[in-house]
């Protein structure tokens, strides 16, 4: 018996121990995995799913956000846009014949563009440094509904001729039409911006019965400035 008792209990345990590991083996390996592979099979695809929605929404609100920019002149600021004039040459001082001094003629005015979103175009002349005398810039000339065709303006054509379909807006003169750089004598040298803009809409609503000035203009219509082309000449008395 003595000898038969330790051989039962090493039997018991071997057997004890065996089912011990087919039960852990049976529950923790075989069901837990399966809960876990069953989770990755099932899990992994929304959360794929879920990222592609994300991804998709993200794209999309970038193509919105493109296209509602691409209406406006910061989207556009790629587009090649010259401006060019006979009388003057960039950051030069003006002719007399375009300012109060030799009869106020309007500037020839030029310009080179290409985008088929054009519908019009727009052009301001304004003189900022008036600020320190008037507290305000000063308009010298107002534009607008320029045929998409244009890119030319005659000199003295505010006098004479301007393009078919085009009107003149109020200055801080008091009229429709260009009146040039005529600032108080001593008052130092003005910069007098010459602005045009390209548009894409044929008519845009503005207020004929008061000056506008660039940052004014631009702040009313992002939309629909397409792009801007500026020169800068300078006049002093």
């Amino acid at each position: 018996m003595m000898l038969i008792k330790p051989m039962l209990v090493s039997v018991m345990l071997c057997l004890l121990v065996a089912c011990g590991g087919g039960g852990s083996s049976s529950h923790p390996i075989s069901i837990t995995p399966a809960v876990g592979s069953s989770q990755a099979a099932s899990s992994t695809p929304a959360a794929l799913s879920s990222s592609s929605a994300v991804e998709l929404s993200s794209s999309s609100s970038s193509s919105a956000i493109s296209s509602s920019m691409s209406s406006s002149s910061n989207a556009s600021s790629t587009l090649a846009f010259t401006l060019t004039s006979n009388n003057f040459i960039a950051d030069a001082v003006l002719p007399n014949t375009l300012t109060c001094v030799n009869g106020d003629h309007s500037p020839n005015l030029q310009w080179t563009i290409v985008s088929e979103d054009i519908k019009s175009f727009a052009i301001i002349i304004d003189d900022p440094d008036a600020n320190a005398m008037f507290g305000r810039t000063w308009v010298h000339w107002n534009v607008y509904h320029i045929g998409a065709d244009v890119r030319q303006l005659a000199e003295s054509a505010s006098l004479t001729a301007m393009p078919s379909g085009s009107v003149e807006g109020t200055t801080d003169f008091g009229s429709a039409k260009y009146l040039g750089p005529c600032p108080p004598a001593g008052s130092g040298i003005h910069h007098y911006h010459f602005a045009v803009y390209a548009l894409n809409k044929e008519t845009i609503t503005v207020d004929l019965g008061h000056s506008i000035t660039r940052s004014v203009f631009e702040g009313q219509h992002p939309g629909d400035i397409i792009q801007k082309a500026e020169i800068i000449g300078t006049f002093s008395r």
